[in-house]
């Protein structure tokens, strides 16, 4: 049988940064034997979310390689220059690119590998492969399943790096199904043209959530479907907008993850629940600004298209009569909203566990379902007896800090993976 030096399950932008980072090492084309599985029919970047005019909220600066080589050829300044729009992205004096413009960017990188990637197939199950004579595990079997044909195989490897992303997070204690007139954002413009394909409708849409993503649901169906009647609908009393200044920012820093590391327990909890207004359930300072000078306008010309309802909790949706039911929070009374389509942005979670049923003699874990990383976010292991090394990609936020689940620290995170395959020393410069 074959064995792959090193197998990425997920092809996001998490293991094409440690694609990128192999290159530069020289670890291909001719170093490393290495394949990476992708459940997607192609490489697509948060495809549902791809609106005409949002922004990253990242600086470009943070892509696959310049942080750790500024003369990558797979930076994103030398994304622009490959496709004639160095001068003119110059010209918008502009640190944030509209997310369908870094789409591309990361799809253009992704193009780059497409010899070594398996596209439509998904990962149902990681196995340890255990020598015959001594019950060492040497290799990982990994099955995989080919999406449209159903067909089934085995792949061996020595390493393998798990970056599967995330699931959807509904909201709790609430039992809705996902169709398609009431999705998560993740599925948002795959199933909005499909269920309303009338843009004059005077539709009744209810957004869920106190994010980025609720924000931007909210303005994209108001400007869509300008007789459309909006309600956005959250917990808290207003959006809070995101913590974007300099000092703060340095907690998404390489420094900082370094040393979030020697933090104690305690302290780590600490810093994660003081700064999580740097990503979770806020809004971009400039997307707030825009939804209220909307509203001051809807007063001006009498309008009454988005309403906010702050202080609704959602409790439950009756699916046959299209009604959203909330908690007022406020009153402490129960309300009701009728919808066409119902929008949850709430979040997502991790999801890689599942894959490593039948692990739990070999593997550490600090928490229930909570594997337990090094430094070099490789999975800790209980025995000697386990040689393959097992990286995780995106859900340890708990050992490694707040930039975990971001893109902010891709050029750091792929070049301690990458040394740990090459044996180099794990420093930021190639």
């Amino acid at each position: 049988m074959k064995i792959y030096d090193f197998i990425g399950i997920g092809f996001g932008p998490a293991n094409l940064s440690v694609a990128v980072a192999m290159e530069e090492y020289g670890l291909l084309p001719n170093g490393l034997d290495v394949a990476f599985i992708e459940s997607k029919p192609e490489f697509v970047w948060h495809g549902d979310m791809l609106l005409p005019d949002a922004e990253m909220q990242i600086s470009f600066f943070k892509d696959l390689a310049m942080l750790r080589n500024p003369t990558s050829k797979f930076t994103f300044l030398n994304y622009l220059a490959q496709k004639g729009r160095l001068e003119s992205f110059a010209n918008l004096k502009r640190f944030f690119p509209r997310r369908v413009e870094y789409n591309d960017y990361l799809k253009w990188a992704a193009e780059q590998f497409n010899n070594y990637v398996s596209y439509g197939e998904k990962v149902v199950k990681i196995e340890p492969f255990r020598d015959a004579d001594d019950g060492t595990v040497k290799y990982l079997a990994v099955h995989k399943e080919n999406i449209a044909t159903g067909e089934k195989s085995v792949m061996y490897a020595k390493n393998v790096s798990l970056a599967t992303g995330v699931s959807k997070k509904l909201p709790e204690n609430v039992d809705v199904t996902l169709n398609d007139t009431i999705m998560h954002s993740n599925d948002f413009l795959r199933n909005l043209g499909k269920s309303f394909d009338d843009k004059n409708a005077d539709y009744k849409f209810v957004v869920v959530g106190s994010g980025q993503s609720a924000a931007e649901i909210t303005m994209h169906l108001a400007d869509e479907y300008p007789n459309s009647k909006v309600d956005l609908c959250f917990r808290g009393y207003a959006l809070k907008p995101a913590d974007e200044t300099e000092f703060v920012n340095e907690i998404f820093g390489s420094e900082a993850a370094e040393e979030f590391q020697n933090y104690s327990e305690k302290l780590r909890k600490q810093v994660l629940n003081a700064h999580r207004d740097t990503n979770y359930s806020v809004t971009d300072p400039e997307l707030i600004t825009a939804l209220y000078e909307r509203l001051y306008f809807q007063q001006i010309i009498g309008s009454n298209q988005i309403t906010i309802n702050h202080f609704h909790e959602l409790m439950g949706v009756d699916e046959e009569r299209k009604l959203a039911k909330f908690d007022n929070i406020k009153d402490e009374t129960q309300s009701e909203l009728p919808f066409d389509g119902l929008f949850l942005a709430t979040g997502y979670e991790p999801r890689m566990v599942e894959l490593l049923q039948g692990f739990e003699d070999y593997l550490v874990y600090d928490a229930p379902n909570r594997l337990a990383l090094d430094e070099n976010y490789v999975v800790k292991t209980k025995t000697n007896g386990f040689l393959p090394k097992l990286f995780v990609q995106g859900a340890s936020e708990h050992s490694h800090g707040l930039s975990e689940t971001l893109l902010s620290l891709l050029a750091y995170r792929s070049a301690k993976i990458t040394g740990q395959l090459s044996r180099r020393e794990n420093s930021m410069a190639v």
